[in-house]
């Protein structure tokens, strides 16, 4: 039996590494640029060459650079469309916290508290899920939000 370590994962580049190494290609290519020697023939052609592959790179650069940080089109409608049913339950909690306190007494009263502890338990979850929508685009902001929350978070009652 042989020790052969499993192959590793080859980390993907971020579109601002990609970008900023498009960016140094073009600045190397600019300083070249400075000290091949004027004149007729290849000096030239060479220099016509690098201004052209220096303007790609820092094209390709600035594209890559635009490219971070976008959130997914699909994202965005998937949160909003949980947002959208959070605003639908909640409408219902309310409603039917308004018509207990209004109409109802004792042991349906009771029911109806018991009904709008689960509507509001939903609303828990789906905001919970909602964040975690966005945790997937970014993730730094919502670990910055979950440690602030729970330094503000309030004990149960007892």
């Amino acid at each position: 039996m042989t020790n052969a370590k499993p192959p590793k994962a080859r980390k993907r580049r971020s579109t601002r590494t990609v970008g900023g190494w498009l960016v140094a290609g073009a600045f190397l290519l600019t300083v070249a640029l400075a000290f091949i020697p004027t004149g007729e023939g290849w000096g030239i052609t060479v220099g016509v060459i690098l201004v052209l592959v220096a303007g790609g790179l820092q094209f390709g650069g600035a594209f890559m650079f635009d490219k971070a940080g976008r959130a997914d089109p699909s994202l965005a409608n998937a949160a909003v469309g949980r947002l959208l049913l959070l605003t639908s339950q909640a409408r219902r909690a309310r409603v039917r916290a308004e018509n207990a306190f209004a109409t109802e007494t004792g042991t349906k009263l009771r029911s109806s508290v018991g009904q709008l502890s689960v509507e509001l338990s939903y609303l828990e979850e789906g905001m919970s899920a909602s964040a975690q929508d966005w945790a997937l685009f970014h993730p730094d902001a919502i670990a910055r939000l979950a440690e602030e929350d729970q330094k503000q978070e309030p004990e149960e009652p007892s």
